[in-house]
Parts: C-alpha cells; sequence; structure tokens
C-alpha cells in the first residue's frame, strides 16, 4: 500500500494560525488503483446497422421565449440606430413528445 502526506489547503493556505502549529501531518493510504493498459476494453466491431441519434430526429424543434426578454432586447437595439446591435437573450429549446 502506498501512502502520501496530505499537504494544506490551497484555497485556505493560513488556516487558524494557533492550531496549525501543533498538528502533524495527516497519512492517508490509496485504497484504489487502475491497472496500466494499452489495449481496447471492448469490441468496436459494428453489431448491426446504425442508427441516428440528434435532439431534432424525428422531432419539431422549437426555441421559447418571453415576452419580456423580447421587448428588452428590441428597446437596447433601438437604442443602437446607428451601428449593429450584438446581444443574446435568454431562452428554452424545447422538443415535441415525438415517438
Amino acid at each position: 500500500m502506498a501512502t502520501e502526506v496530505v499537504q494544506n489547503s490551497a484555497f485556505f493556505p493560513f488556516g487558524n494560525k494557533g492550531q496549525e502549529e501543533n498538528k502533524a501531518p495527516v497519512t492517508r493510504t490509496a485504497l484504489i488503483s487502475f491497472p496500466q493498459t494499452r489495449q481496447i476494453l471492448w469490441d468496436s466491431a459494428k453489431i448491426g446497422s446504425g442508427i441516428k441519434l440528434h435532439i431534432s430526429s424525428g422531432r419539431m424543434v422549437s426555441v421559447k421565449i418571453s415576452e419580456k426578454t423580447i421587448r428588452l432586447a428590441y428597446q437596447h437595439a433601438a437604442h443602437d440606430k446607428g451601428s449593429q446591435y450584438h446581444g443574446f437573450v435568454v431562452g428554452n429549446v424545447d422538443t415535441d413528445a415525438g415517438k
């Protein structure tokens, strides 16, 4: 079994200064180890015909954006009359129940 010394936290390097002086280093044993391999662990040969996996395969996709969001985006676009407006809106992408 391999042992390792656990270092102090990188996020809280100073911690409680009074308690840090009296502490001994903590040791833990490594319980899990994986063998090194250079082989593929599964058979990559095709078994049957391929299928198409995509969120929109055979379904209608819709984007749902609230009216308030569209009005706010319109106000920002109207404010920048002389230049091209760059921005984003937040909404939900949804598909029908489908198959």
